[in-house]
């Protein structure tokens, strides 16, 4: 009964469990050795003529109130916890009320109201022995069982549960590949074409991305009747981010201005990084982001060439007509969300090309490929090889590059995009 007080949701100490064990044992025995040695000092419960006493009938009574109180304490957990066992204990609360209240009805040891109390009592104390080995034995060993026949089960089914498992992944990856393979079609349609020409100028571009989208990018645009503006950049990164920025990036590259008289202009290169660099500051790109960029101008007349640079690590080669090679060494400061500290100032650079010189302009995947010494290609290595092969035709020259840099890593995986293009000045 005293169980009953304490509740289930409060958690008693080893020591309060010993306690509340012993206590009733103690009096139990103290009790019978009281009645026992000293029958005279315990209170008159039954009467051989006249039945039980007033004594014995407020006990039974008290008794009884205390297992109503408990049962209806028992009966309010029940409520919120619907356990099969407190269903057992409660029974066994109701008969052992009926026990106590046949206890106070018979008048005689030999009475059928002691009969049936004690009959009563068998039933009450075997459902509470019920209740004691469901929860404390019986119980245990079903949760093991029960956990065993999961076991089984998972264990029978687990290759069809790898299997589905296995075919979700593949589902999910196929639409991932789809969605790449999308933004592979849309990045390589910004793109100009390989081959481009005009009167004074050809162009010939080659791109291979590090993964099926690069962070790399490359644009060619006609302004008008003087000039052919270009650019190549690289962003910090690969894959979707990189290549999502690479498409910011060639939508914000400005190269025309409108006066206000109708009269349209170019923006010369400096000015065209600035507007980028300002205009990229106001999105909500993550500050670990960048890109540098080389931006151009080619004068179709003079053949003249003026460029900016935001930080491209790089050197254009300037392949002069007689065999020469020239790097073109500029300085810039990148694209990046950092204009709160810092507003650069880009600055121009010209170049004077004549009739049959080439240029050549790439990105740092070019001369990053490494061989299984993790040696890089280097700056070193590339301008020999152009030199070499100086007089092959742009395509011809695209492809040399591309094999010797195969044969150099040796299938070695790369590390990053690896993106050029040629000008072949006419």
């Amino acid at each position: 009964m005293l169980s009953a007080f304490i509740g289930r949701s409060r958690r008693v100490s080893l020591k309060y469990r010993y306690a509340i064990a012993l206590i009733p044992a103690v009096l139990a025995v103290v009790f019978l050795f009281y009645i026992s040695l000293f029958p005279q000092y315990f209170p008159t419960l039954f009467q051989e003529n006249t039945g039980l006493t007033p004594v014995k009938h407020y006990l039974e009574y008290f008794i009884i109130a205390l297992m109503i109180l408990a049962f209806l304490l028992i009966y309010r957990d029940y409520q919120k916890t619907r356990r099969k066992t407190q269903v057992l204990l409660l029974s066994a609360i109701i008969v052992s009320v009926f026990s106590e209240l046949a206890f106070t009805s018979y008048a005689s040891v030999y009475d059928i109201y002691n009969l049936i109390g004690h009959v009563y009592k068998l039933i009450a104390s075997y459902l509470f022995f019920r209740v004691v080995f469901i929860y404390n034995i019986l119980q245990p060993y079903n949760k093991l069982d029960r956990a065993k026949e999961e076991i089984r089960h998972y264990a029978t089914n687990l290759e069809e549960i790898v299997q589905q498992r296995t075919l979700d992944v593949k589902v999910a990856n196929d639409s991932l590949m789809k969605d790449i393979e999308y933004a592979r079609n849309i990045q390589t349609a910004i793109m100009p074409s390989k081959a481009s020409s005009f009167d004074s100028v050809r162009f010939y571009s080659e791109y291979v991305p590090f993964e099926k989208i690069g962070g790399d990018f490359f644009g060619i645009e006609d302004l008008n009747e003087d000039y052919i503006g270009f650019h190549i950049g690289d962003v910090a990164g690969h894959g979707i981010p990189a290549a999502m920025m690479t498409i910011f990036m060639k939508q914000s590259i400005i190269s025309k201005k409108l006066y206000q008289n109708g009269k349209m202009d170019v923006y010369s290169p400096n000015e065209v990084l600035t507007n980028l660099y300002h205009r990229y500051n106001q999105t909500d790109f993550p500050s670990e982001m960048y890109a540098v960029i080389l931006y151009g101008l080619f004068h179709k007349k003079t053949k003249e060439i003026v460029f900016s640079s935001s930080g491209l690590n790089t050197f254009p080669l300037l392949l002069r007509k007689e065999g020469t090679i020239e790097p073109i060494e500029h300085r810039g400061f990148p694209i990046c969300k950092f204009i709160e500290d810092f507003d650069p100032q880009y600055e121009n650079y010209a170049i004077a090309p004549k009739s049959g010189d080439r240029l050549f302009f790439y990105t740092d995947g070019l001369i990053d490929v490494t061989n299984f010494k993790g040696e890089s290609f280097g700056e070193t290595r590339l301008i020999n090889l152009i030199k070499s092969h100086r007089m092959e035709p742009s395509d011809t020259l695209t492809s040399t590059i591309l094999d010797t840099l195969d044969r150099f890593s040796k299938g070695r995986s790369r590390r990053d995009d690896i993106h050029f293009f040629f000008m072949d000045i006419q």
